[in-house]
């Protein structure tokens, strides 16, 4: 080899270790893109760890929590009727309330009207049989003309009422489930 071309591969070899070499800039470069790269990579693992989490939790959801839910939801499907019942119950205790609160408001009334404006009837009559045996007899000849007849009420019967729901409730445990979700659909078909 001649000297011109020892020159030439001479420059090529310096300028080729030029173009290998890094500056200090170009190291900072490489060290902050390294960084990010880094930084990258570790939210990445955590995400995939969160991504495994969701995917465990839909799984733990779709395996168990909905067919647990949806057994629930049965179960509570057929608390629904108890529920009207027991409400029927209390409107029908309720009115027997009432209706006693009523006899018992026009008993007293007849009472007061018949003692007079005595706070206590008892002490009234006590003090009056001391008294006059007349007026004892004419309050009780006017007590028998005027009282009111007395008639027992119609009063709800829990003891049955109860038998009954306990009745209801065997004859619902006692069907399949099929049959069950047969006398819903046609329960919220009437209901519609």
């Amino acid at each position: 080899m001649d000297q011109e071309d020892q020159d030439l591969v001479q420059s090529i070899a310096n300028q080729y270790a030029n173009y290998l070499s890094f500056s200090n800039s170009t190291n900072e470069q490489a060290a902050n893109v390294d960084g990010t790269i880094d930084y990258m990579l570790a939210r990445i693992d955590e995400f995939g760890a969160f991504v495994e989490t969701i995917k465990s939790d839909t799984d733990r959801t779709d395996k168990v929590l909905i067919p647990a839910l949806l057994e629930k939801t049965t179960q509570v499907q057929q608390l629904f009727p108890l529920i009207d019942k027991l409400h029927i119950l209390c409107q029908d205790i309720t009115k027997n309330l009432n209706e006693i609160d009523d006899r018992l408001n026009q008993a007293e009334k007849h009472l007061s009207n018949q003692v007079g404006s005595t706070s206590n009837p008892l002490k009234w009559v006590l003090s009056n049989l001391q008294k006059d045996d007349e007026l004892l007899q004419q309050l009780m000849n006017n007590t028998k003309n005027t009282a009111p007849k007395f008639e027992p009420l119609k009063i709800h019967n829990t003891t049955e009422f109860f038998k009954q729901l306990r009745n209801d409730i065997n004859v619902e445990h006692q069907q399949t489930p099929q049959q069950q979700q047969q006398q819903q659909q046609q329960q919220t078909g009437k209901s519609s």
